[in-house]
């Protein structure tokens, strides 16, 4: 818990993630990232000055199986108030430029239109992500290699005319490291919600680009700093 308060306090400096008063909302999915971020930065935040207020919420399925349980037990450990929401999937429908893409991307950016929605429509000011370092590398290597572009995820993304902002405090933290910390939370592996069962995974690639780096042993974590750092030299001006 020390050392990953470390890493958002570094992320803080380096980027700006919050301002003082924040209303602060963690997209709790009940994993181990999305559960150790709630717990790290809610701890972390007594300490940082900022007054932030933060709450947690989960973007349901419709019709899926409800993990609420789980869920408000992982909140109440953090001491925040959980709330719902929900989405209907839609498994053959068109993405956003008409073409038709896999169903669990389509579940994900109706996910992310439900979770920004709910924030907007209540007065939060951040939407808390549980993106760590080993997913900002390995989107920076794929983006190099499929699309010919050095590009990583954003640490901060304003939305709603700035009035909305995606942060991802753990950016800087390894996977391991929250693995470690999750491991004393009440967290549990939920299967996919998709009513009719997942299809074919769609991430083969990013598998592909985890295990390569895994394989570099020792040199893992280095190279993954490296790769960060390079997507994040490319994105500020």
């Amino acid at each position: 818990m020390h050392w990953l308060g470390k890493r958002i306090a570094r992320a803080q400096r380096e980027f700006g993630m919050f301002a003082t008063g924040d209303r602060v909302l963690v997209a709790l999915s009940g994993g181990k990232d999305s559960s150790a971020l709630l717990h790290v930065l809610t701890t972390w935040a007594r300490t940082s000055g900022l007054e932030l207020v933060i709450g947690a919420v989960h973007v349901e399925v419709a019709g899926a199986p409800r993990r609420r349980e789980v869920l408000r037990k992982l909140a109440d450990g953090a001491g925040v108030e959980l709330a719902f929401t929900a989405f209907t999937p839609d498994p053959a429908g068109p993405g956003p430029d008409g073409r038709t893409t896999h169903p669990c991307f389509r579940c994900g950016r109706l996910r992310r239109e439900a979770l920004l929605r709910f924030a907007a429509d209540h007065g939060w000011t951040c939407v808390a992500l549980g993106h760590h370092l080993d997913d900002d590398a390995e989107t920076v290597l794929m983006n190099q290699l499929y699309r010919g572009e050095i590009r990583g995820l954003a640490p901060v993304r304003a939305y709603a005319d700035g009035r909305l902002r995606v942060v991802r405090p753990l950016i800087m933290a390894e996977e391991r490291e929250l693995a470690d910390l999750a491991r004393g939370f009440a967290t549990e592996p939920f299967a996919c919600a998709c009513p009719d069962g997942r299809p074919e995974p769609p991430d083969s690639a990013r598998q592909a680009i985890k295990a390569f780096l895994r394989s570099l042993g020792r040199e893992a974590t280095l190279a993954r700093r490296h790769l960060q750092r390079l997507g994040q030299r490319e994105r500020r001006p």
